[in-house]
């Protein structure tokens, strides 16, 4: 009985001396903080700011409201519960528009939905929908 005692402080004076070896490298190695924080600080990044995409939106609904010029409705609700929607912003790329909706962590007066109307210029044929440029119109009509 006295020798498994002994065993067991025994093992938890080794597990002290790993944890205060551990904490002493922690301290003695500026550099891994810096490694820490800097991660840290790239996944609250890619947290806060983000662009919806297709496969990402509930309800979306595109609807062409005028002919001339062409003038589309976007809408629809971004299926992240901790994300809003900050901004809707059209890029044009030679004969396309992207359209990006930017998402930010969620805080008062923002909400998962949006609703965007688009004039499209003459010289657009197409119009796609967040990075993964998920085609939403085209003047040909093929889109749905």
């Amino acid at each position: 009985m006295a020798g498994s005692f002994a065993r067991v402080i025994q093992s938890e004076g080794s597990a002290w001396e790993q944890k205060k070896r551990f904490n002493t490298i922690l301290l003695l190695q500026p550099s891994l903080w810096l490694a820490l924080v800097f991660v840290l600080t790239l996944t609250a990044c890619s947290l806060t700011h983000r662009v919806l995409e297709f496969k990402d939106t509930g309800s979306f609904a595109v609807q062409q409201t005028s002919v001339v010029p062409v003038t589309l409705k976007l809408s629809g609700l971004a299926l992240h519960s901790a994300l809003g929607v900050q901004s809707v912003t059209p890029v044009q790329k030679g004969d396309t528009t992207q359209i990006l909706v930017n998402l930010v962590l969620v805080s008062k007066g923002l909400s998962g939905g949006f609703e965007y109307e688009y004039v499209v210029p003459p010289e657009i044929d197409r119009v796609t929908f967040g990075k993964e440029n998920t085609l939403i119109w085209s003047r040909d009509g093929l889109a749905e």
